[in-house]
């Protein structure tokens, strides 16, 4: 690396400064253009006249009223990162390759378009902006490969120079950690020590604050903070007092207090799966110090970092109150198409619902109960209690029957209906084989991964079976057959597992509801690990308000995400509807009354305050609207999307 002024080079890397002088905020391009490898880009803040006067190039983008006289320093993407990353191996294992592309920029416009290519394919595209006191950073991650993609997380790392002042103690490279750096904690700003380890810069605990549905194994190589933040911001006040620099980014892997003088909101891409997309969003606030004003603007930027909202509308979606027209609805599934696919387990079909004409219409099952009709159109075909309904990436329609201890499919293009797994009689048989000719034991739960696997809750065997649509083998991903509760972080193969009733699959994530076990897991299918996330294991009604983890449950039948990433449960003997928040973790009731009010009641009112009768499954649409099987009121209920 050498210097020159404010302006870094290192390698062959192309540099994106911004700099803030007692004038303004500006951006330039320094470097080779219009393509890098490799290294990240960097913004610097530096006087604005016009031009670069070291480099002569132009300035490119302009922020306002800046009012620094010290520089600062954003390593745009530093690094794009694996899961399981080590300090010890950080270029070899961490960091994976990538190539920077300059797309568009201009002297005049205040925008600049980025584009990386990573290693393993994946690509992220940049569009970078600024207005009077604010950088923003809108990039759109795409897996154009057949395989997933290797990128959990990435660095944006603001370095904050001599924003905050230097205190009398600094590494051995005049560094040190950043002072009068913040985070929220119960929703209340909480300063960051800067503690006498910071003169050697080493990582110790509670460095990394890590939101709640991040996977801890997933963060950044330092140890982690037993505390979960209330917020995805982090910032730092200017030494004298004057000013605050924060930045927050959605959707967020961890905060940290860096060494070199830097603070991280660092972003989270989850390992994309071919062909999926996400956006994320970011943002650099250079302003007054007012906090009050500074959490407003975060409040309206980033929403989804705020705390939910338990005041939603519920209704019912389908069902009279009778058997003959939504008969013990369990399974809830918004379909490709639309629609809502419900199991009827009274009347031994499968039916989806127009959710805005309120139509019924049968899918699968003739009504009579029994098991028939494989290889012949699905509505002729016998059911015994279907249980919960998934659909794979084609489209083709999954079922599990809980009675005939089997899953049947139905070809999206013909409606033929097939076995997949089990051979119609209960028992624990066929690992290593052909899933037709296994025995499943009372199986109550499906979801199927972009891979073509197929997940079964086993619950009678206590197991989660695994079945590879593409071979049709089966195996055992977890549990023994033993009725005890898993180990936190225990490998879940070999492991035992309670009761296992109702599963959901979020990327790599497996979410599992305990039923015996009064709780939630989750397992990373990378990994193969089990991770406790709520529920203590005694049955009981508490916890609202607090950790989900100090919480109890009864019996919960049903689990879902929703579009934020906040977990809804079923807890069915209980009868009401919980939602843990993906950032802190906290639990709250979102509907029904609790375990004296079971009955039906409250439509069109507050969904909290509305009565269930043993609910079971629930299913979240790209809205946010949640449905639940009210299964002994024979009706679906809808409650509207809140935060």
């Amino acid at each position: 690396m050498r210097e020159s002024g404010h302006i870094r080079f290192v390698g062959r890397s192309m540099r994106v400064l911004v700099r803030m002088a007692m004038a303004s905020i500006t951006f330039a391009i320094i470097g080779d253009l219009p393509e890098v490898m490799g290294a990240p880009l960097s913004l610097s803040i530096v006087r604005d006249d016009g031009a670069d006067a070291q480099s002569g190039r132009p300035i490119l983008l302009r922020i306002g009223d800046g009012q620094l006289s010290d520089p600062l320093e954003l390593w745009y993407l530093e690094a794009y990162c694996r899961s399981d990353s080590t300090d010890a191996d950080w270029v070899q294992h961490t960091v994976i390759p990538h190539r920077c592309e300059v797309l568009e920029h201009s002297a005049t416009e205040p925008r600049i378009r980025l584009r990386d290519v990573l290693a393993d394919g994946l690509i992220v595209e940049h569009e970078i902006t600024t207005t009077e006191d604010e950088v923003r950073f809108t990039l759109e991650a795409h897996n154009p490969t057949g395989r997933r993609s290797e990128a959990h997380w990435a660095q944006p790392c603001l370095r904050i120079g001599d924003f905050c002042g230097r205190g009398l103690k600094q590494t051995a490279d005049g560094q040190a950690y950043v002072s009068q750096c913040f985070v929220f904690v119960d929703h209340q700003l909480n300063m960051l020590p800067t503690q006498p380890w910071a003169t050697n810069a080493r990582y110790e605990p509670g460095q990394v604050w890590c939101p709640f549905h991040v996977p801890r194994e997933d963060v950044n190589p330092r140890p982690l903070s037993v505390i979960v933040p209330s917020s995805g911001l982090i910032g730092c006040f200017s030494k004298d007092q004057r000013l605050i620099c924060a930045t927050a980014w959605e959707p967020y892997q961890e905060l940290f207090q860096g060494v070199i003088r830097c603070i991280h909101a660092d972003l989270r891409l989850g390992g994309l799966a071919p062909g999926k997309r996400l956006r994320v969003q970011g943002k650099i606030y250079v302003v007054p110090n007012d906090v009050e004003k500074l959490l407003q603007r975060y409040r309206i930027d980033f929403p989804e970092h705020q705390p939910l909202d338990t005041t939603g509308t519920i209704q019912t979606a389908a069902g009279t109150g009778t058997p003959d027209v939504c008969g013990q609805p369990f399974g809830v599934e918004p379909g490709p198409d639309g629609m809502i696919y419900i199991c009827e387990v009274e009347n031994h079909r499968v039916m989806k619902l127009d959710p805005r004409s309120g139509r019924l219409a049968a899918v699968a099952g003739s009504g009579m109960q029994g098991y028939r009709g494989d290889g012949g159109h699905a509505l002729q075909a016998e059911l015994n209690e279907p249980y919960e309904v998934r659909f794979d990436r084609d489209g083709n329609m999954y079922f599990v029957e809980m009675r005939n201890h089997v899953v049947r499919r139905v070809e999206q293009q013909s409606n033929v209906i097939a076995t997949v797994a089990g051979t119609g009689s209960a028992g624990y048989s066929g690992d290593g084989g052909p899933a037709t000719s296994a025995q499943l034991s009372m199986p109550h739960s499906i979801v199927i991964d972009d891979d073509n696997v197929l997940y079964i809750a086993d619950i009678g065997n206590h197991r989660i079976r695994r079945v590879d649509l593409t071979t049709g083998r089966i195996e055992t991903l977890a549990g023994t057959g033993e009725t005890e509760m898993p180990l936190d972080g225990q490998i879940a193969k070999g492991s035992p597992i309670l009761g296992p009733r109702a599963l959901f699959l979020d990327g790599r994530t497996l979410w599992i509801a305990l039923r015996e076990g009064h709780s939630v897991w989750k397992m990373d299918l990378d990994r193969g690990r089990l991770w406790h996330v709520a529920g203590t294991g005694q049955r009981g009604y508490s916890g609202d308000g607090g950790p989900a983890g100090q919480a109890q449950f009864d019996g919960p039948k049903g689990i879902a995400l929703d579009p934020f990433g906040n977990i809804v449960i079923v807890d069915t003997e209980n009868q009401v509807l919980r939602r843990i928040a993906a950032r802190t973790g906290i639990i709250q009731t979102i509907a029904g009354g609790g375990p004296t009010t079971r009955g039906y009641g409250g439509d069109d009112g507050p969904a909290i305050h509305a009565q269930l009768d043993r609910p079971h499954g629930v299913g979240i649409d790209p809205q946010g609207r949640i449905f639940v099987g009210d299964t002994n009121n024979h009706r679906v209920r809808v409650i509207d999307a809140t935060r």
